[in-house]
């Protein structure tokens, strides 16, 4: 058992889940966990209170005090546009971006671990 990234103890199989699911002391009122169940999140299996029943009129899209998702697409006929197009539309005209120099890349990193290969042998010899 593992704590999950969410902060729930996580079982790798459902059998362990099962398994400490039936030796927890009802007597106990902290430990109110009824089933199992597998987590979308970190793919591994927790224990919860809520029955499927609860869980069910929860995760409803009728369920109280949840609004029903409404997609406001608009309905088009016509194509996707191309990115160009779009540029078009917009009035943005696109500029060459200028390639990026491999050689002045290069130059530059070999003076950056040059001068960090200087500085590190300058520190070893105090």
């Amino acid at each position: 058992m593992k704590r999950c990234f969410h902060g729930k103890r996580r079982f790798f199989t459902r059998a362990d889940a099962e398994l400490v699911l039936g030796g927890i002391d009802t007597r106990d009122p902290r430990r109110r966990e009824v089933r199992s169940y597998q987590c979308p999140a970190c793919h591994g299996w927790h224990l919860t209170s809520q029955t499927i029943e609860q869980y069910a009129a929860s995760t409803s899209p009728t369920a109280p005090g949840r609004a029903p998702i409404k997609l406001d697409v608009p309905i088009s006929s016509s194509p996707v546009p191309t990115p160009a197009q779009l540029a078009a539309r917009l009035g943005v005209r696109p500029t060459a971006s200028p390639a990026p120099h491999p050689a002045s890349t290069t130059t530059r990193l070999r003076a950056l671990f040059d001068r960090i290969r200087r500085q590190l042998t300058q520190r070893r010899r105090r």
